[in-house]
Parts: C-alpha cells; structure tokens; sequence
C-alpha cells in the first residue's frame, strides 16, 4: 500500500468494517440486508474513495513533524518552502494551545482548489481530517492563510469534534488573521447590514455551508470569535468550546462567556460597526 493512502488509515479501516458485517450477511444468505449496507457504507465515504483514488500516486516529502504527500504537477521547487512554513505555523499554534499536535502532521497538497471541492463535495480550498491528523490543501490558493486555517481544525479538534461551525471555522478563521490579505472584520463590516442572518443561525450547518451563504458565514464567525477572545479571553473560550457535544449551545455559551449568545451578538455588531460608521462620518464631513 502506497504511503498516502497508508496516512489515510485511520479513515480507511472504518470503512472498511462494514464490508465485515456483509460479508457475515452473505454467508448466512441475507443479500438483501448485505447489499443495503453495502449501499450506505459506500456513500458514507465516498469522499474517501474519491480522495484515495486522487492522491494513490502523490509524492511525498517528510520529516520528524510534517509528512507532506503533494501532487507530482506540482512544482517541486515549493516543497521545502511549504515545509518550513508548516512548521512555522505548527510551533505557532502550540504556542496558542499550550500544547503540540500528537504525532506528525500529515498534509496533502492538492493541484487547485477545484480538487478539493471535487472529493469533498462542495467548494474549498481545504479540508482538515481529525482522526488522521491530515489536512488537504489546493495549491492555487493564499498558502499561508490556508495552512493556518486548516492546521488549526487540528489543534481545535482535540478539544472538541462536536462544535458547531460557529465556533470551530470561526476559531480557524479568526487564527489564519486574513481573507486574501484583508482583515476580517474589515470584509464582516458590510455583511452586518443584512440583520436576517443571525448568528443563531449560524450553529446550523446547512445554512453555514450552503453555497450562497458560505463565505460570508465564515467571515462572520471568524470575526464573532475574534471579538469574543478579545473581549472575554482565551481561556474563556476554551472552556465554551470544550464543552461542545451538540446539546444546549446557549446554556453553556452563558455559563463559561458570562452572556447570552444574543447579548454578545449585539455586543460585536457594535463592536465591530462603530469604526466603520465613524469613517463614513469622517469622510461625510470632508466632502
């Protein structure tokens, strides 16, 4: 078994253990059951299949903290550049942790961010895999913001893999610190006219990934999360987030914040609106 496909382990054995269960269906005679199971198994890891067939003939560059697999039209050129950067942005956020990751970080450098979306199955230019320690990331997009956001799913998953896509791509936003070189309140200033979108709306991920609503929901959460670490703290918002399992969001947002997730809301729509009213008014005036 190839190298990449071998990082992709902890992914691969889990589905593959349902084949377990029909081969167990066949030889007792239930095809029918056997083949049912065999359908959900398939599509439940289908974005696996596809990236095992996409990355079977990666290269790959490793050393004691990084193994990076990367797609052979890449140029090779970049490689150790990308190395040094990951582990930049690994002793970064072991900073900003308390801790390191477990074992070595895996990354798959994919051609362009159309590959990306072609295995996951919506448009990205990443993806991160708890379970593996392995993050995907295309090669046409802003490498350093990326490589922080993606490495940061990593460290943000040990401490919880349930919380919502407020909370976890909006700490990864908020860590990578630009959008394409913008910061993140500047590009959350015009998207908090449309008061229909909600943060509470934001807990869902349907409406959170949908595709018209994904990049400005990402900006949002990313610049939610930076208020509420530069208002309450880090610490704060570890134990918010630690305390993530999928039940009572609100609750536990007022037990380990101090406030009401609509207090705080409000809170950060002024927070981050006031500077740019007040610019509007400057240059009012100027005319």
């Amino acid at each position: 078994m190839c190298r990449p496909i071998v990082s992709l382990s902890p992914y691969l054995w889990r589905a593959l253990l349902p084949m377990v269960l029909v081969t167990v269906l066949i030889g007792i005679g239930n095809i029918g059951l056997a083949g049912l199971l065999c359908f959900i198994a398939w599509r439940r890891n289908d974005w696996l299949w596809r990236l095992i067939a996409a990355v079977r003939r990666f290269r790959t560059s490793s050393d004691s903290r990084v193994v990076l697999h990367y797609d052979p039209a890449c140029n090779a050129q970049r490689i150790p550049d990308l190395m040094g950067r990951l582990h930049h942005e690994l002793d970064l956020l072991a900073v900003r942790f308390g801790k390191p990751l477990r074992g070595r970080a895996v990354v798959f450098l994919v051609g362009s961010h159309k590959d990306v979306s072609r295995i996951i199955g919506y448009a990205a230019g990443g993806y991160a895999l708890w379970h593996a320690n392995v993050i995907l990331i295309a090669a046409d997009q802003p490498t350093d913001e990326l490589v922080r956001h993606e490495l940061a799913h990593l460290f943000s998953g040990r401490w919880s893999k349930h919380a919502p896509p407020l909370l976890s791509e909006g700490l990864s936003v908020c860590l990578q610190g630009t959008e394409r070189g913008y910061p993140i309140d500047t590009l959350a200033q015009p998207l908090l006219d449309n008061r229909r979108l909600r943060l509470s709306d934001l807990l869902n991920r349907r409406v959170f990934f949908s595709e018209s609503q994904r990049l400005g929901c990402y900006v949002l959460a990313g610049s939610f999360t930076r208020f509420l670490i530069r208002r309450y703290g880090w610490n704060r918002f570890e134990r918010r987030y630690r305390s993530c399992n999928g039940y009572r969001f609100g609750g536990k947002f007022k037990k380990h914040i101090g406030v009401m997730l609509e207090r705080a809301e409000w809170s950060w729509r002024n927070d981050v609106m006031i500077p740019a009213i007040l610019r509007r008014r400057m240059w009012s005036n100027v005319r």
